[in-house]
């Protein structure tokens, strides 16, 4: 039989003490997490319920003033008489009628009011309306009336234009004519009184199919069910990290929601966690108190004593005990040892020290080699421009490089103006043309009206940067030209900054990367991989970027930064 040694034994029955409470308090974490979620889905149920409540009124006062519209039979049937000027006439008063609505209720964008005799419906739209949007729900309109079929519900969610975006409907059908009312969902949110910070925790969707109705980029971002069952909060989204409770309508197919981070609901507890780390840390602290005791006061001796007899069965009579406080029946065997023992002691110690002191030597010598590139390059060209006596050169490209470095090194902004990226982009091609003397022309052409624009810092510096590094002929040089000017782009209105250059303009790789999102991304290289990354991280949609070749020879990349 294998025999095995006391350490052995002994000291993995010691941590096993620590499972109990490692169990415990994964336990009772998940305990308070889940007291925690279903305090967080009361809420939101709760709150839900009296959004959903004032929703449900507001909409019910609407329609409830379309049916007493729909009452005045003999003005409506005016519309189609046969007489121009009385119809002409109804029409005005109508008008005003669904204007004087408009203004009354907060949440109604659009009314109108369709005749089967009158080609064009009467329509009236707030301020929150688009004109796109305006001209679709006349379109509408005039569908619903040609149709002629009554809905359902009270109020529906209708998909308003081209099936882009869900707005929410009533109409009434009378014997020649249709009435009606539409409510962005995005209106009826903004109306509510949300608590500070929590309007954005909050979206309408569709009872079929969850559809999104408010804008609530995070929905698709963390793929966030919106179909589940209300009757009790559900947990959903990537990686489950979210909590889903709310309210349905009873007055249309739609629900609220609450949509909270479970992290964000557990934050509250963070506190518990460090206090239960803490402890567990001194518990296990605590056990290696004990171990390190037990090691010392009976298993070191032991061990000692031990060695020490088989190296005298070895005859080797100079190895000696140590006397270190051991308990008196130990210290009465081998307390004539110590002197050797202490020498043995006293060099552990000194080559522990030695140990420490090297990794501490290589660590500072590691840290020492974090130098950014940028500035070792600036810093040697302001020698070698010392070292030849260039003064005018030297303090030229001094100021240039403190100007560019503090604009470089902040760390308090996101967006600049034009005005002041376009400094820097000064500062930064005078600096480089120390180094192509005479071989960068650089011209920018930028509208006055746009030089406070605000865009992300070191976009136009890194195109800049981008098409010298990438398009300089040692030769001819470089000429680079910047222009930013108002647009408009598919009907909407733009800015556009464009960075071109004559130089030996985009691979087919590199084009295919960025205009047609196909091939390997890696081609584009660092500078076009972060404007492109940057651009999708501030602006999402809102922003595209386009590489050509200028002339069939230099490069060409033109930004559009939509309002």
């Amino acid at each position: 039989m294998k025999k095995t040694t006391l350490r052995a034994r002994f000291i993995p029955k010691l941590l096993l003490l620590l499972l109990p409470l490692v169990v415990f308090i994964n336990l009772y974490h998940f305990k308070i997490s889940h007291l925690l979620r279903e305090q967080a889905a009361s809420l939101g149920r709760e709150f839900s319920s009296i959004y959903i409540r004032e929703i449900d009124t507001a909409l019910t006062d609407i329609r409830s003033w379309l049916i007493g519209l729909s009452e005045d039979t003999i003005h409506l049937k005016e519309l189609s008489s046969s007489d121009p000027e009385i119809q002409c006439q109804q029409q005005r008063y109508y008008s005003r009628v669904l204007q004087e609505a408009v203004d009354r209720y907060p949440i109604l964008d659009t009314a109108f009011i369709v005749s089967t005799e009158y080609p064009s419906p009467i329509i009236k739209s707030s301020r929150n309306v688009t004109f796109e949007e305006h001209q679709a729900f006349a379109e509408a309109a005039k569908n619903i009336a040609l149709y002629r079929r009554p809905f359902n519900t009270k109020w529906i969610a209708m998909a308003i234009p081209n099936e882009k975006e869900y707005y929410f409907c009533t109409v009434i059908v009378l014997e020649d004519t249709v009435l009606g009312a539409v409510v962005k969902p995005q209106t009826l949110l903004t109306s509510l009184a949300f608590p500070k910070d929590s309007e954005k925790k909050f979206a309408l969707a569709k009872h079929s199919g969850g559809v999104i109705m408010t804008n609530f980029k995070e929905l698709y971002d963390h793929k966030i069910d919106l179909a589940g069952d209300l009757s009790n909060y559900y947990i959903t989204g990537r990686h489950q990290s979210f909590i889903v409770s709310g309210s349905k309508s009873s007055v249309g197919p739609f629900r609220l929601m609450m949509i909270a981070s479970s992290e964000e609901v557990q934050s509250s507890i963070s506190w518990m966690k460090g206090v239960s780390l803490v402890f567990l840390a001194l518990s296990i602290i605590m056990l290696g108190g004990v171990i390190i005791s037990f090691r010392k006061d009976v298993l070191k001796p032991l061990a000692n004593m031990d060695k020490v007899i088989e190296e005298i069965g070895q005859s080797k009579f100079d190895k000696h005990f140590v006397t270190q406080n051991e308990a008196q029946e130990f210290s009465s065997i081998y307390n004539i040892f110590n002197r050797m023992i202490d020498q043995i002691q006293t060099l552990r110690i000194e080559n522990y020290k030695q140990l420490i002191h090297k990794q501490q030597t290589e660590l500072r010598f590691y840290q020492t080699q974090i130098k950014p590139h940028f500035m070792l390059n600036c810093l040697t060209t302001i020698q070698n421009l010392a070292k030849q006596g260039k003064t005018d050169e030297l303090s030229k490209f001094i100021s240039n490089f403190s100007s560019f470095a503090r604009y470089m090194f902040r760390t308090d902004f996101t967006l600049v103006s034009l005005r002041d990226e376009l400094e820097q982009v000064k500062h930064f091609i005078s600096m480089q043309e120390l180094r192509y003397l005479d071989q960068i022309f650089f011209v920018s052409d930028i509208d006055n009206a746009l030089i406070d624009y605000q865009i992300p810092a070191m976009l136009v510096q890194t195109l800049v940067e981008n098409s010298i590094k990438h398009g300089m002929d040692e030769k001819t040089g470089i000429s680079i030209f910047v222009q930013c000017k108002k647009v408009i782009k598919e009907g909407k209105a733009a800015v556009q900054i464009s960075v071109e250059d004559n130089g030996c303009g985009f691979s087919p790789e590199v084009l295919a990367a960025i205009n047609d999102f196909k091939g390997d991304q890696s081609v584009l290289g660092f500078g076009l991989q972060n404007v492109s990354t940057v651009l999708k991280l501030i602006y999402g949609d809102a922003a595209a970027i386009h590489l050509e070749n200028v002339n069939g020879s230099g490069a060409g990349v033109i930004i559009t930064l939509f309002s």
